[in-house]
């Protein structure tokens, strides 16, 4: 176990674990701070939701690895959304 400690890179640790917690802690306090209601967080909830799509199956399935063809319409669709 002290081998798998010392080989972490403990900078790419802490960025990882405390980034998110000290986003969540802000976002809660500008919440508080300025009352946001249920229509933002259900807008940044779609919008993370959409951009994971997009950028999971159409940037990288689909234009890194080529994996599965699809219309060009919807192509351009996931391109717009990912932009």
């Amino acid at each position: 176990m002290r081998d798998f400690l010392k080989k972490l890179d403990w900078i790419v640790v802490s960025v990882l674990v405390f980034l998110p917690i000290t986003l969540i802690g802000a976002a809660i306090w500008y919440s508080k701070k300025y009352s946001i209601g249920w229509r933002e967080i259900s807008l940044s909830v779609v919008t993370f939701y959409v951009l994971t799509v997009t950028v999971g199956v159409a940037i990288h399935r689909l234009w890194s690895h080529a994996a599965f063809k699809m219309n060009k319409l919807l192509e351009f669709v996931f391109l717009l959304l990912a932009s």
